[in-house]
């Protein structure tokens, strides 16, 4: 079972939710890859100890839709591309 696996927020609205919880913690670069127009990626960079620290965070929304669409709890209409 996948927990939080429906919701009803954007995907826009989530990018823009973690960009500023990157900018409260200080982030100094941030970047969003899409894929044919949707969010695929978050990639960030945060300096700790006079270093910086680069990572990117990856979603895996496809498959997440097909875990969805196998679990009978999930109500049919959340179980869409958006």
């Amino acid at each position: 079972m996948i927990a939080n696996k429906a919701t009803t927020v954007s995907a826009d609205k989530t990018v823009a939710e973690i960009q500023k919880m990157l900018a409260s913690v200080n982030a100094t670069s941030m970047m969003i890859d899409y894929d044919q127009g949707r969010p695929d990626a978050v990639s960030f960079k945060i300096v700790r100890n006079d270093r910086p620290i680069s990572f990117r965070l990856p979603s895996n929304w496809q498959g997440l839709l097909a875990a969805m669409k196998k679990d009978r709890t999930v109500p049919r209409r959340l179980c869409n591309e958006d």
